[in-house]
């Protein structure tokens, strides 16, 4: 039986399903066949425990968890499939996971409350929408350094970047 409330699972399962939107996504942009997007890894965000959890859709089973910053609530992954993104709301910072050993590297400061993430075309520019600072900052998903955030509309909570 479940310890967890009805409410917490609702938005466990919601996180879940919309990471793995934006992986299917991440990776049909980038060109990738449907066959290739079932033999991959899935990330879901644990927002109470700060990790996302890798899961190998070959086998479903979970990997280690992997610690990031405080709240981890969105995530996007490079359409060249090396890094995911990790928006950390309460840590104001977005932490690169790399795929290829699954570890963290060093979180980026943002503008407050970071709400979602969108990764240019490219691979080389994450959009961290700031709720909290209604702001939008670019980071270099090369360097890991944040450039000036963009005054935006108030309170933002989504992003997209179109092809």
């Amino acid at each position: 039986m479940s310890t967890l409330s009805p409410c917490v699972q609702c938005d466990l399962r919601r996180d879940a399903e919309h990471a793995m939107a934006n992986l299917v996504s991440a990776l049909l942009a980038a060109g990738a066949e449907l066959s290739d997007v079932v033999k991959t890894t899935v990330y879901v965000a644990s927002p109470s425990a700060g990790t996302v959890t890798p899961i190998s859709t070959a086998t479903n089973k979970a990997g280690k968890p992997i610690k990031v910053g405080k709240d981890p609530f969105d995530l996007a992954i490079t359409p060249n499939g090396k890094v995911v993104e990790v928006v950390n709301q309460l840590s104001n910072t977005v932490t690169p996971i790399f795929t290829a050993t699954n570890r963290a590297g060093k979180p980026t400061p943002v503008g407050s409350r970071p709400w979602a993430v969108a990764i240019t075309p490219d691979s080389r520019t994450a959009y961290v929408a700031n709720n909290g600072s209604n702001t939008v900052t670019p980071v270099s998903t090369v360097t890991g350094k944040a450039g000036q955030p963009i005054s935006v509309g108030s309170a933002p909570v989504a992003i997209a970047i179109m092809r």
